[in-house]
This record gives C-alpha cells, sequence and structure tokens, in this order.
C-alpha cells in the first residue's frame, strides 16, 4: 500500500499455527508504523484508520495467498493487488461574493478584510437559500462612546482620589502622605484640573467643554457624568462630541479637507499651497461609437504598477454599454494564476492512469519544489513511484506539499495543470525534475489583483479611468488593429501626486493627499486631501488656511505623555533629581567615610607612638630601678 503521504509501503505476514486476527493486524500496524496508523475489526471486516487528520494518501492492499482451498476469499471485497475502494476527491472552491458590485474572492468563509472593522461569516448562498441580496447597514456603536466617558470619569476620580491620599495630614500625629508637599505631583493635579475645564473657542460645533457633555466637577475635584445630557449629545451631534474628544481640522478653501494628524503635530492655524495638482489617468476614445461591432475583438489593459495584462474579449454585435459592462467586469475580477507542464504524461493520459501504464517504471522518481502564493518556499520532495501508483497519486502528494493550497490535474493532452488556490498576484512556482520529464511549468494564465480602471461613456466615447490618483497608479491600453472601439493604443503611464507646503514648511504628497513632512516641525503629521484640478492651480498662490484644534482627550492623552515620558516626562526629571539628589548625598557619604579613615588612621598612629613611647618609658624606669638599687645595696657595704 501507500502512507498518508504518499510513499510505498511493503511487508509480508507469514500464518503460523494458533495465530490469531489480532496478530496480522499487529503485523500491518508495524508495517505502516503504528504510530500513524490503528487497525480494528468491526462485523468480521478489517479497518485501517490514519491516525493523523487532513489529508491523506493511505491506501491497503492485502494479497492472500496458500490459505488453502476454502479460504479463497479471506477478505471478503479486497481483491489481489486491488485497493478495496478508491476515495472520492472534491476539489476546494473559494468562497465567492459581491459587495456593493465588485467581486470578492476568498479562501475562507470568514472575512474579515473587504469592510473595516466588519466581519462576515458566509453560512450559504443566495442560489441555495433562494434570499434576495442581503443589505448590510454599519452603524457606530454609540453605547461604547458612553462607557469610555464612564471609565474616564472614574479613572480621573481615581487619580485625584490618589494625590489627595499622598497630600494628606493627620495634625493630631504629623503623619503625612509619602509624597507629601511634593512639587511635581501638585502641579499634575493642577494641569490635569485646568485641561477638565479647557474650553475649545475655536470648535465650530454646539460643544466646545466636558461641562456641555455633563461632565461637572465639585469643589473638591471630582468629577461627575450625567449620563442623559451626554446621550443627548450623542445622538443630537455625534459628529461635535467627537470633535471636542479628539479634535478638528477646518479650512478655508472648500477644495481642500482635513483628514488628520499624529502625535507629531501641534494645534494651530497654518497656510496651505499647492503648486501640483493629484492627476490620474484617464483615457477617451478619439471618436465616437457608431454602433454595434461589427466583428470580434480584443482589448489589453495593462495595469502600470504590476504590469499584469487583463484581455477583455469583446463579440460581434457587442452595443457601447455592452462593452463597457464586459470591461468593468474582467477588470474587476482577481485572477488566479495557471500554470502548466511545457510535456505531456502522453496523449491520452488520465489521472486514473498507473504511471506503468504510461511507459514509466517502479522505483523512478519525480523530485519537484517550487514556491507557494505568498512566496513562501516549498522544499524539495522527491515521489518514488511503485507498481501501483496513478496520476492521481502523485497530484494530492504535489497538493500536500504546497499545503492545499493549489489543485493539480491533467489536462485533455496529459499535460499537468496547477492551479493557484488564491487569487491575485502570485508568486507560485514549480520544478519537477527526474526520470518524469515534463519540462518547466509556464504561466498559463498570470494571477493578478482586480485593476482598479472604470469604464464609462462620455458623449457616446468609451472612457477609461483609473479609480486613484497619483504616480503609482496608471494603465496603459492596447487595441488590435481594427481598433472598433476607436479608445487607441496608449503606453503605460501613471498620474502624478499633489505637492505644496503647509505653513511654508515641506510636505509629502501620496496621490491627493497632501502630509506635512518629518521636519516640518508643529505642521508633522497634518493630512490634508486636496480636490483641485491642473487648471486650478495657481503657482505661489495660497490655497487658505487650515485651523487644527486638538480635542480635550488628544490634549489629556499628551499632557499624561508628558507627565510618564521616560526620557524627558515630569516624573522622569523628578526621579532623576532624586538621583542626582541621592548621588550627591552619596558623595558627602563617601567623603566623610574617607576623612574617617583618614582620622582613624592618625589617631592609630598617635596611639601606636604612645604606646612606644610608654615601652621606652618603662625601659628606662626599669633601667633606673636597678641603678638606684644596685646603689643602694653599695651604700650598706
Amino acid at each position: 500500500g501507500s502512507s498518508r503521504n504518499g510513499q510505498s509501503v511493503s511487508g509480508t505476514y507469514t500464518y503460523q499455527n494458533g495465530d490469531t486476527v489480532q496478530a496480522l493486524l499487529d503485523q500491518i500496524e508495524t508495517i505502516f508504523g503504528s504510530a500513524n496508523v490503528g487497525l480494528s475489526v468491526e462485523n468480521g471486516q478489517i479497518i485501517i484508520t490514519d491516525d493523523t487528520a487532513g489529508e491523506s494518501l493511505l491506501s491497503v492492499d492485502l494479497d492472500e495467498s496458500a490459505f488453502g482451498a476454502t479460504n479463497t476469499n479471506l477478505f471478503g471485497d479486497f481483491e489481489i493487488t486491488t485497493k478495496g475502494h478508491d476515495r472520492i476527491l472534491q476539489q476546494g472552491k473559494d468562497a465567492q461574493l459581491k459587495i456593493n458590485n465588485i467581486n470578492v474572492t476568498h479562501s475562507t468563509n470568514t472575512i474579515s478584510n473587504v469592510i473595516q472593522g466588519v466581519t462576515l461569516d458566509l453560512l450559504n448562498t443566495n442560489a441555495v437559500t433562494g434570499d434576495p441580496p442581503i443589505s448590510l447597514r454599519v452603524e457606530r456603536d454609540t453605547g461604547q462612546i458612553q462607557s469610555g466617558v464612564s471609565e474616564f470619569v472614574e479613572t480621573y476620580n481615581g487619580i485625584v482620589g490618589f494625590v489627595d491620599e499622598q497630600f494628606a495630614f493627620d495634625a493630631s500625629t504629623g503623619a503625612t502622605g509619602l509624597l507629601f508637599g511634593d512639587s511635581t505631583v501638585r502641579s499634575v493635579q493642577t494641569q490635569i484640573q485646568r485641561l477638565i475645564g479647557t474650553s475649545l473657542s475655536n470648535l465650530t460645533g454646539d460643544y466646545k467643554n466636558l461641562l456641555s457633555l455633563g461632565i461637572s466637577t465639585d469643589r473638591t475635584g471630582i468629577i461627575s457624568l450625567d449620563d442623559s445630557i451626554l446621550q443627548s449629545a450623542i445622538d443630537g451631534s455625534l459628529l461635535d462630541v467627537e470633535h471636542l474628544l479628539q479634535g478638528e481640522g477646518s479650512t478655508t478653501d472648500e477644495a481642500i479637507d482635513y483628514v488628520g494628524f499624529t502625535d507629531q503635530t501641534e494645534s494651530g492655524t497654518y497656510t496651505v499651497e499647492i503648486t501640483q495638482a493629484a492627476t490620474k489617468v484617464i483615457v477617451t476614445a478619439d471618436s465616437v461609437f457608431s454602433g454595434p461591432l461589427a466583428a470580434d475583438d480584443t482589448l489589453t489593459v495593462t495595469d502600470f504598477s504590476s504590469s499584469t495584462d487583463a484581455l477583455i474579449s469583446l463579440t460581434t454585435g457587442d452595443t457601447l454599454e455592452e462593452v463597457i459592462q464586459k470591461i468593468n467586469a474582467e477588470l474587476s475580477t482577481s485572477v488566479a494564476e495557471i500554470r502548466t507542464s511545457q510535456n505531456s504524461l502522453g496523449a491520452t493520459a488520465t489521472v486514473n492512469n498507473k504511471f506503468t501504464e504510461l511507459g514509466y517504471s517502479a522505483n523512478n522518481t519525480i523530485t519537484f519544489s517550487g514556491t507557494r502564493h505568498y512566496g513562501a518556499s516549498v522544499s524539495e520532495t522527491t515521489y518514488t513511484i511503485d507498481a501501483n501508483s496513478t496520476v492521481q497519486d502523485f497530484l494530492n502528494t504535489l497538493e500536500s506539499k504546497f499545503s492545499g493550497e493549489i489543485t493539480a490535474t491533467l489536462d485533455g493532452t496529459g499535460k499537468i495543470v496547477v492551479t493557484d488556490n488564491t487569487a491575485g498576484d502570485s508568486n507560485l512556482s514549480i520544478n519537477i525534475s527526474g526520470d518524469v520529464d515534463i519540462g518547466t511549468f509556464g504561466s498559463t494564465i498570470l494571477g493578478r489583483n482586480r485593476i482598479r480602471v472604470t469604464a464609462s461613456e462620455v458623449d457616446g466615447k468609451l472612457q477609461l479611468e483609473h479609480d486613484e490618483y497619483g504616480d503609482s497608479y496608471g494603465f496603459g491600453l492596447t487595441a488590435t488593429a481594427a481598433d472598433r472601439t476607436g479608445i487607441g493604443t496608449h503606453t503605460s503611464v501613471a498620474g502624478q501626486n499633489v505637492e505644496g507646503t503647509i505653513n511654508g514648511q515641506p510636505a509629502v504628497g501620496s496621490g491627493q493627499y497632501l502630509t506635512g513632512d518629518v521636519e516640518a516641525g508643529d505642521t508633522e503629521g497634518l493630512r490634508l486631501r486636496v480636490k483641485l484640478t491642473e487648471t486650478e492651480v495657481t503657482e505661489n498662490t495660497a490655497r487658505g488656511t487650515i485651523t487644527l484644534t486638538q480635542g480635550i482627550a488628544e490634549r489629556l492623552n499628551r499632557l499624561l505623555d508628558s507627565f510618564v515620558d521616560s526620557i524627558d516626562g515630569q516624573f522622569q526629571r523628578r526621579l532623576d533629581g532624586f538621583q542626582s539628589q541621592f548621588d550627591r548625598t552619596q558623595d558627602q557619604v563617601d567623603r566623610i567615610e574617607r576623612r574617617l579613615i583618614q582620622v582613624e588612621d592618625r589617631y592609630k598612629g598617635q596611639f601606636l607612638a604612645m604606646e612606644k613611647a610608654m615601652a621606652e618609658i618603662q625601659a628606662q624606669t626599669a633601667f633606673l630601678e636597678s641603678q638606684l638599687a644596685s646603689l643602694s645595696n653599695q651604700k650598706d657595704d
């Protein structure tokens, strides 16, 4: 038989008198590897189970012999060298759906990358249920805003309580908080309280301070929230509430929209100067579409960024409306890559053929490697043909080694066709060598993402327009010599980015979006959308101003960052001050210790000198005493 990965497995069991069926099962398990398969008997039938979940090429052939005339069909439906049954495989398919008339293909039924913040779980098709298309409405969860503000109030009051604890003083005992009298803590409290009471007069809406949202402060600094006032504000003007909390940008030129800012952007009013408008590629036919196509035609659209082509086949009798529909249908579809072997296994070969039937021998090998859709490598693998190996066995192994990301089949001429199961730009590649010569795998269809170009009718003419602005987007056109649509042939080109400055500082253009550069000072990260056309741009002329007002929540976030910044925050500076004070104190202690050592050494020296002097005095005293004694003895004589 074959193991789960398609490798040939063989062995022999010799029956001994008295052996049980279990002995046969144990021998089969040993041959296949007892950790990989399990065997059992149910209702008199032998059952072999692959213990590893997932795709498997497991098969078993039992060849019985010499069991005597009464046991000619010992294994029931098993026939000599023939599998009990073939596995029935069903090719996997990607989920396909249409959202806002845009075709979407996905490898799973859970889709979370199409509508921002929304995950779709596909349960069935409209064709099966008979239901009409589903209308999906996405609304903001205002309950989260309410709960977020409530959490802010609770957290803020916790900070106030913490600060109060640090400044607590018990007059009877003299006990104080750990940070009693610390100027940094008091400064933090004062700055936060001042911000909570700030009114943002530059905002254009009705809500300019937290009090207007139902947040009030008592005499102890504790704030409270009136839920009804906040909910009324949310229901009445959610955008104004967002502006108060997050911030608002307003422009004086209707052709310039405020988009957003980053942590590096500062509030202020800044002049905007545009020197070049963003453009996108638009191609319009030179002549009016005269009528239904007189003959078949082909139009090729080449995407600028990926250099991939989309071929649109037009048919005799197509009207301009039908031409537009065909172009848009093709360009809006992502295409899966298909690669086909250069040589054939045989003009009449099918997946059910054994390799030995196609002229190959047992023990011939096929070695393959490659890359998957996203570029992951497929390590080199060698497949060994045995007497029973079929083409389908090899194709199953090929699919398995590519992690199920491809589908491998044979075409009508016996060539191997490999289809990427994921549509879009692909890194799929396949290299096959060994005893089976099928040559290289060329690209029959090049995988590509949808091309963001839209066809339409303008004054009776066919027009193609890219959906995006800027130098990263564009396309080219190739028409046949007949050019029955009148659109012509155009070299692949891209649009151009907007160019200009904000407050006289450099800004970076990307399509219609202009963003303050990293070296632009206060305007760094300020993002604008410029909708001006080329004819509306006047060089060296200011296009009004942008006024950016940061909201209360944004200001509070920045204020807290200024407190806790690990390099230059107020708390860090205070800690650095404590460390400096500690270091100075430690230096003083070290100097005192060194002085004490010096004093100690001096006293020790003096003590030793004193001991030496005492010893000398004692010696002299003893000498004098002996002399006096001697003189006294002489006198007595």
